[in-house]
């Protein structure tokens, strides 16, 4: 029993230092430049020693879609003459952690939940100290303002909604409700939020609940809400607005709630961009760029909208592997009988699909994304249980 123990103990101190690498510390890359190496370094051999203990890999399923994924944009940046350091040290970084949880079963799975739960935890609240402390920001960058642990106001809920998500099932999977730990995470993640109020991921997180206490215990709903469906529904509201321009019935909402200009800051011009190069190279696309070539291409960090960016950056191949994962997943959480956590998981989905709409989701907080689409493929093996 000894053994046991310390052997659980060993696992969740490697499991923390690993995940805690892999997602990174997004403020430090603008202090240290070479700091991914460090995170590749600490993350491989964390996985190395992990696999040791553990003595068991999988190397199938969902985690073949993941590779797919990484193989089309490397080969895409390879055909591009474009620098491999970027999608490499990402893919480096993310498959070691997904294969990792992959490879627990049910029994693990459950047991060593907490440890990624523990970590967003701790880097959550040390993000809402800084917030606290610093109004207006730990550090700045040019005329962009409010950088905290997690970097730029904007891409925090990269962070919060997968923490949202881990910590409200790790509260279910133990209690079989919302515990006080978790009620307590998800109000520090609404006060991040009102306080900074990122547009985008106000409404992402306006969609969560909704989606979670409109599907929550209601079958039917959940069927609506499946992901292909989000997926579906999400790009054709990016259609809309780029064919039909229908921010613009919108504008007084968007202007007086959430003051933004129909434009949405300057996105549709960069969308319109991002379409313009795009059908010249429509099958493959342009691989992954560097940040200052995507400054060239798009004026912007990013193309701003994650349809787009697949597109751009793995062409419609990519595009296609992405609509199949979301088919394999739905049928996947149709498979499961576990209602409240499948709640969870289909509405962490549809704010990630709604806010694709505006915001870029590739360039960091990726594992966290690939985690939630994980749960969901595997909602049926992991999260079945037993009803009389």
């Amino acid at each position: 029993m000894k053994n046991v123990d310390k052997k659980k103990k060993w696992v969740n101190i490697l499991l923390f230092i690993n995940f805690l690498s892999a997602i990174g510390i997004p403020c430090l890359g603008n202090f240290i430049d070479k700091i991914t190496v460090y995170y590749f370094i600490i993350s491989i051999i964390s996985f190395i020693i992990i696999v040791l203990i553990t003595k068991k890999v999988i190397i199938r399923g969902f985690i073949k879609y993941i590779c797919a994924y990484y193989l089309i944009l490397i080969i895409s940046t390879m055909m591009n003459h474009q620098p491999l350091y970027s999608i490499l040290g990402e893919a480096a970084l993310v498959l070691p952690t997904m294969i990792i949880w992959y490879s627990f079963d049910r029994k693990n799975f459950k047991k060593y939940l907490p440890t990624i739960v523990l970590v967003l935890e701790i880097l959550t609240y040390i993000n809402f100290l800084m917030i606290i402390i610093f109004p207006e920001g730990l550090y700045n960058q040019g005329f962009i303002r409010k950088y905290y642990l997690f970097g730029h106001i904007n891409i925090t809920f990269r962070y919060l909604l997968p923490g949202c998500c881990f910590n409200m099932i790790r509260s279910y999977l133990y209690n079989e409700k919302l515990d006080k730990r978790c009620i307590l995470y998800l109000l520090v993640v609404l006060l991040t939020l009102i306080i900074n109020w990122p547009v985008t991921a106000i409404i992402g997180v306006i969609v969560f609940f909704i989606c979670f206490f409109a599907s929550n215990k209601h079958l039917k709903v959940q069927k609506i809400l499946k992901p292909i469906n989000s997926l579906v529904i999400t790009a054709g509201v990016t259609i809309s607005m780029l064919t039909f321009k229908i921010q613009n019935i919108f504008a007084i909402i968007i202007s007086n709630i959430f003051h933004k200009e129909a434009t949405l800051s300057g996105r549709i011009n960069i969308w319109n961009t991002a379409l313009y190069y795009i059908k010249d190279k429509l099958v493959l696309g342009y691989g992954r760029l560097s940040i200052d070539a995507r400054n060239l291409y798009f004026n912007a960090t990013s193309a701003h909208n994650q349809f787009l960016i697949f597109l751009f950056e793995g062409g419609i191949i990519l595009m296609a592997l992405i609509i199949v994962i979301f088919i394999k997943i739905s049928k996947n959480l149709k498979e499961s009988n576990n209602i409240e956590i499948n709640s969870i998981i289909i509405s962490t989905i549809a704010s990630y699909s709604i806010m694709w709409i505006a915001e870029p989701f590739s360039y960091s907080g990726t594992l966290l994304m690939f985690l939630v689409w994980m749960l969901a493929y595997r909602s049926e093996y992991l999260f079945n249980i037993d009803r009389k």
